[in-house]
């Protein structure tokens, strides 16, 4: 009666039958194997976002029998080889049929670590077992679409301080030009950054661009009218 304690959804699968398997052994073991795809909660960090390193994990445990009943442990490889506990397939083990292994995304997969340990509740203490995967964010999307763009448009806003005094308009275009776009850049970015009620990395680097483009279109003003 194995249940994963922080699942949202989970299913078997059944195409084309009941993907399970039990095999009894001779000297007494039992193996039981099934498929099960599973949607579990991960509580995350995004202060650091797009730099953030999250730590998710699956628990499971008895559902009935306590720890007096049922003791889980992990499955140990004698002498560094045999099969560990967790397998998760690496990029090279696709490398002939053009799979990409293990990659996500939107995160790379750093490390996972298995763990043993014990869950209080109302009717008592279970056996659980941990496997915990560290993730981290890939930053070449944000890199290329976000953070580039903003260094670009800060360096144009600049440009308008090499620009005579007099040029009214050719200042004004400048200005303005780099405030509405970077206004515009940052709405469009919003409906893919997470939507937490914190300050981010994210948020602090798109408004230091923003204050620095509409510096300089504060900065014309300035020189106009003392000038």
């Amino acid at each position: 009666d194995i249940f994963f304690r922080n699942s949202k959804e989970e299913y078997f699968h059944d195409n084309t039958q009941p993907n399970q398997l039990i095999r009894i052994r001779g000297d007494g073991s039992v193996m039981i194997s099934s498929r099960l795809s599973i949607v579990a909660k991960c509580p995350m960090n995004f202060e650091n976002f797009p730099f953030d390193v999250h730590i998710c994990g699956f628990l499971f445990s008895s559902y009935q029998y306590t720890k007096e009943d049922l003791e889980l442990i992990w499955r140990k490889s004698k002498g560094g080889s045999g099969t560990p506990a967790v397998i998760v397939p690496e990029k090279k083990a696709f490398a002939k049929t053009g799979h990409i292994g293990q990659r996500l995304l939107q995160f790379k997969l750093v490390k996972y670590t298995v763990a043993n340990d014990t869950v209080m509740s109302p009717t008592g203490e279970y056996s659980t077992l941990v496997v915990c995967f560290q993730f981290e964010r890939a930053l070449i999307y944000y890199l290329l679409n976000t953070y580039f763009p903003c260094y670009l448009l800060v360096v144009l806003s600049q440009v308008s301080f090499w620009i005579n005094k007099e040029a009214t308009p050719a200042r004004m275009t400048y200005g303005s030009m780099t405030v509405l776009a970077l206004t515009q850049m940052s709405i469009s970015e919003r409906q893919t950054v997470p939507k937490v009620s914190y300050v981010t990395a994210y948020d602090f680097y798109i408004t230091s661009c923003f204050i620095f483009c509409f510096a300089a279109l504060i900065e014309f003003a300035v020189v106009n009218h003392f000038t």
